[in-house]
């Protein structure tokens, strides 16, 4: 009987990229990698618990360098990045970054990256996990439009602790829509505007009708799960109710602050309200499970409102 290889090999190669920080990333004993935009993407370095402290009490600093640029440039590279997103870049001012996403004909979500815009005709589009170099292209071959789409050769790096800003993450992919995981903003899906972009009729359509499911944070019972990046979940998880699968666990973990299992769930909107009890199939045991607000910590963003009264009253104190 041939036996399961639980955490088999990954070859490096040259056939894989790799960014400009690949080689600083092995003289400091990275562990583990995963594959994101074709290319190795450290993901710890051998203590994912101990990374998690550092990362919530002092500072740490990861290569993101495989969040690849897509650039846009030539007199009509405004139009052509206003037809990829539904947000309205005219109100993104040269010089200033925006959240966007990048959604398909039917309003699903191809990408959802950080937008730059250099000059008036110059953007680039700071990627996440999809073919968002080749969308572009894709969209331009035949529009008629005079731009320019290349992929400039940057490798950007994260500074991640207590001072950092907020960081927006929800699971989200080609079969989701931004009203699913709940950031259909008027700001960031702006239907109003006068830009067709892609996806636009489609997420007309849905906000209208409304959606039949979302991302909802659920806490999760049973053992103690891993910590998502040290392989323990290479699969999602079924969601059970009423006998039956009715969605699925997209990411979950044990967090050592709450020192519970949380995790982030698609499921039916009849399933959403605060305190459904659901079931969680995970690889060990069939396990209760709940839903509950999101952000897991300070949904009502608390913690920054203190940081801006007490950083207020320092400035007072000190004029």
């Amino acid at each position: 009987m041939t036996q399961i290889v639980e955490h088999p090999e990954v070859l490096l190669y040259t056939r894989i990229r790799k960014s400009p920080f690949f080689y600083a990333s092995r003289r400091h004993g990275v562990k583990m990698y995963s594959f994101y935009n074709h290319m190795y993407h450290p993901r710890h370095y051998g203590d994912p618990v101990g990374e998690y402290w550092q990362l919530l009490n002092g500072v740490t600093l990861w290569d993101v360098g495989v969040e690849r640029q897509v650039e846009i440039t030539g007199p009509d590279a405004f139009t052509l990045a206003n037809m990829l997103v539904p947000r309205d870049l005219n109100k993104c001012a040269v010089g200033q970054c925006k959240y966007v996403f990048i959604t398909a004909p039917d309003g699903g979500i191809i990408n959802d990256p950080i937008l730059l815009r250099l000059d008036e005709n110059h953007f680039w589009i700071s990627v996440a996990d999809s073919d968002v170099l080749l969308w572009a292209m894709g969209v331009a071959c035949n529009s008629g439009l005079d731009v320019t789409i290349d992929e400039p050769d940057i490798g950007p790096l994260q500074i991640q602790g207590p001072k950092s800003k907020e960081v927006v993450v929800a699971d989200m992919c080609l079969d989701t829509n931004p009203y699913e995981v709940e950031m259909g903003y008027e700001w960031m899906a702006d239907l109003e505007q006068e830009a067709d972009f892609v996806g636009k009729e489609a997420l007309r359509r849905i906000k209208e009708q409304g959606v039949s499911r979302k991302l909802i944070g659920i806490e999760i019972g049973g053992q103690r799960l891993g910590s998502y990046n040290d392989g323990s979940m290479i699969d999602v998880y079924p969601v059970l109710a009423n006998g039956g699968q009715i969605g699925k666990v997209t990411s979950a973990c044990y967090s050592p602050r709450l020192e519970k299992n949380i995790g982030y769930a698609m499921v039916p909107i009849e399933y959403t309200q605060l305190g459904t009890k659901l079931e969680v199939e995970t690889p060990r045991e069939r396990t209760t499970a709940v839903v509950v607000p999101r952000p897991f910590i300070d949904p009502d963003k608390e913690i920054p409102k203190q940081d801006l009264a007490s950083a207020a009253a320092r400035d007072d104190s000190s004029s």
